[in-house]
């Protein structure tokens, strides 16, 4: 993609949120477990606890990331104004599109081999709204390029339906 293009994908996630429910998307139900089954990632690091929508046709998906008081995270970010971390939320809605990518090369079925990638780029990204302890986030990824090699996908994070944050990330496939 080219910078206008990021542009455009990034003031339209501002605008339009990726995972339309009137699209033909289809209801899914994969909690923490199959979830360790589509990425490599294990607790206290990963961070989505829920995946309910996929839509292939449309390449995207929606999850859930409940945000706990507990997390030690918030000791030191901020003492008496608890923030969740800009990088962190990058990093949520990057475990859902890599999620994303397991779900499209399984056809909606949790493959046998978690695809294996690697973050390279973070083209774009924005924070509008804090995000907080005990906040429950609904978070959803789309793919927009995949060219084999490498891919661009974009994701949103929303907290009581106000856009929290979006990003455009970049990631190579790891043989």
């Amino acid at each position: 993609m080219i910078a206008d293009e990021i542009e455009q994908l990034a003031n339209s996630l501002r605008r339009t949120p990726l995972f339309d429910v009137t699209h033909s998307n289809a209801a899914v139900s994969f909690d923490r477990a199959a979830i360790e089954s589509l990425i490599p990632h294990r607790p206290p690091f990963l961070l989505i606890d829920g995946i309910d929508g996929f839509d292939p046709m449309a390449q995207t998906v929606r999850g859930t990331r409940h945000i706990s008081q507990e997390d030690p995270v918030f000791t030191g970010h901020f003492p008496g104004q608890p923030v969740y971390p800009a990088v962190l939320q990058i990093e949520t809605m990057g475990q859902l599109g890599l999620c994303l990518a397991g779900l499209i090369a399984g056809n909606g079925e949790i493959p046998d081999n978690p695809i294996q990638i690697r973050a390279i780029r973070v083209h774009h990204a924005l924070f509008l709204e804090a995000v907080g302890p005990d906040d429950l986030l609904t978070v959803t990824a789309g793919l927009v390029e995949n060219n084999g090699l490498t891919a661009i996908a974009a994701g949103q994070i929303y907290c009581d339906a106000v856009l929290c944050s979006c990003a455009i990330q970049e990631v190579c496939f790891v043989d």
